[in-house]
């Protein structure tokens, strides 16, 4: 299980937030990179489901994401319980409203093209791979996220293995949800930033 919690960037705001000590749930932004010698060859995953919390289940105190810049709010917009950054929280409740008379699901959307067949037709589904690659160190791992056709979607990163939970983070991941119209699909590209994976 791959959890992809992410704040979506699209604001102005230039402020730095501070670098301290944010514990266990938080990404410590100062970390220098780091290297993971490989033990093991690559294993690829490929991502079957990915879930957007709704703002019902993130006021319910279910686990939406992290707090990956130690602020109570960016850009203007206030953070969910415990610091929690998750903009695709709001981004995905907000877009049936843009277009009443033919809402977009972006959950139903990333549900149908994750489970898309490799050989359906264009007019009834395109299908979406997103594959982790992990090639194993000792206590960490070397990642890599791509599509079908094996192209990155994020630079390389490591990850730490710490009590069987690997987890990692990686700066920007290129996300692009197949949208189906009636005869095709229209790609909605999303540009992640500030993302924790963790399995």
């Amino acid at each position: 299980t791959l959890l992809l919690p992410a704040l979506w960037a699209g604001c102005d705001d230039t402020t730095e937030p501070p670098i301290v000590d944010m514990g266990t749930h938080h990404v410590d932004q100062d970390l220098p990179p780091l290297e993971c010698e490989a033990t093991g060859a690559e294993v690829r995953y490929r991502i079957t489901t990915l879930h957007i919390p709704t703002p019902d289940e993130a006021d319910g105190g279910a686990t939406v994401g992290q707090n990956v810049d130690d602020a109570d709010s960016v850009c203007g917009v206030p953070d969910y319980p415990g610091g929690v950054d998750n903009s695709l929280i709001d981004l995905n409740a907000a877009l049936p409203a843009l277009a009443p008379d033919d809402p977009i699901d972006l959950q139903a959307e990333i549900d149908n093209a994750l489970g898309c067949p490799s050989d359906a037709s264009p007019a009834e589904c395109t299908r979406l791979d997103l594959v982790v690659g992990v090639t194993p160190g000792s206590a960490c791992a070397n990642v890599q996220v791509r599509n079908g056709a094996g192209e990155a979607l994020a630079a390389p990163f490591v990850a730490h293995a710490t009590n069987g939970t690997l987890r990692g983070r990686v700066p920007q991941l290129a996300l692009s949800i197949p949208y189906q119209a009636e005869t095709m699909a229209v790609d909605i590209d999303l540009s992640v930033t500030n993302v924790v994976l963790s399995a």
